[in-house]
């Protein structure tokens, strides 16, 4: 893989990156089925088919505008957010584009007294995606 900016990894809902945001981070998983038994002299066995496929996206930086703050201190609100892309960039392309469902699982804000207020959050994938 050629090396890429990472000001160029961005999280966005619909066409809005994410404002404010410094760090972006993507990590997929699944869940293996262990179909290990007490005649397999202690080596875990997994079954070649997975369940629950999903990707966090989490990300941190300067709290500007407080859309995330406000989304997340108003308990009415819907926390499932659509139309979430996170792309991944190469040097030679604009990078593969994550696209789905999302649920914004935490948000925290933090400050010094010397320092900008800052923010963390984290998405959770609600459904299928799809990769570009």
């Amino acid at each position: 893989m050629a090396a890429a900016a990472g000001i160029n990894l961005l999280i966005k809902k619909a066409t809005v990156a994410i404002a404010g945001i410094r760090t972006a981070k993507i990590d997929f998983g699944l869940n293996p089925i262990d179909i290990s038994s007490a005649d397999d002299a202690g080596v875990r066995k997994l079954f070649s088919t997975y369940t629950g496929q999903a990707f966090t996206l989490s990300g941190s930086g300067v709290e500007k505008g407080g859309v995330l703050a406000t989304l997340w201190a108003n308990p009415s609100t819907s926390k499932y957010l659509t139309d979430v892309t996170f792309t991944i960039p190469t040097e030679t392309s604009s990078g593969d584009v994550f696209a789905g469902e999302v649920l914004m699982t935490a948000f925290s804000i933090t400050g010094s007294y010397d320092g900008a207020v800052m923010f963390d959050v984290t998405f959770m994938s609600a459904g299928t995606w799809t990769a570009s």
